[in-house]
């Protein structure tokens, strides 16, 4: 149970606003960003969990196009 809690600590459930959302998980596939648990609540908003180092590079790489959002 404290391994799980101790793995989890490092990820972090964000929320992606925007049009075209795929233009984002198109980016993250290109640098190497791990979306786990990715859904889809509506067409212009997804959540996901990532790493923490990785949140920032998301933030950087989309811009102020997208909404990103730490749930």
């Amino acid at each position: 149970k404290l391994m799980k809690f101790g793995f989890l600590k490092h990820y972090r459930k964000i929320k992606i606003e925007g049009i075209n959302l795929l233009v984002v998980i198109n980016k993250c596939i290109k640098h190497r960003i791990t979306l786990r648990n990715l859904k889809c609540r509506n067409e212009v908003e997804y959540t996901a969990e990532l790493k923490r180092e990785d949140c920032d590079r998301l933030k950087d790489i989309t811009g102020s196009k997208y909404r990103i959002t730490v749930i």
